[in-house]
């Protein structure tokens, strides 16, 4: 026969235990964000990123012109500045292959889970300019 203090020990390490596992769903799921990168044109060329989502500060990564930061998993959400400029992204960590067109102006993609951890130089290219190459860079979860 279980005495009450016995119960009581089994039912405080019953939910400390439900505690745990609630802390670690709500840890797994809040791992993966959407950031959105804003890539300013002069004329159809494009000159800058700008990182609207402050996801370097997000990692613990110094913030710099042209570079923005993410994690494997991460969204990351290119949109063009003026809208609906066309472009084209060649970057290897994204899901899916290394060439992605954002001809309506927005693209996005997730950061590919297996993606090595590092700083990347990423190419946009845009009818008639020269390629601009932007920075991310992928830091462990």
């Amino acid at each position: 026969m279980i005495e009450q203090s016995e119960l009581r020990m089994m039912r405080l390490g019953s939910a400390v235990l439900s505690l745990g596992v609630l802390g670690l769903l709500a840890a797994g799921s809040a791992l993966a964000a959407d950031y959105e990168l804003e890539i300013k044109f002069e004329g159809n060329c494009p000159v800058e990123v700008i990182d609207k989502g402050n996801s370097c500060e997000a990692v613990g990564e110094s913030e710099g012109r042209d570079k923005a930061c993410a994690r494997p998993n991460d969204k990351l959400v290119w949109k063009s500045n003026p809208e609906g400029k066309s472009f084209t992204l060649y970057f290897d960590p994204l899901k899916g292959g290394p060439k992605y067109k954002g001809s309506d102006g927005e693209y996005s993609r997730h950061i590919d889970e297996d993606a090595p951890i590092a700083e990347y130089k990423y190419t946009i290219v845009s009818p008639g300019c020269e390629p601009f190459d932007p920075r991310i860079v992928i830091r462990p979860n």
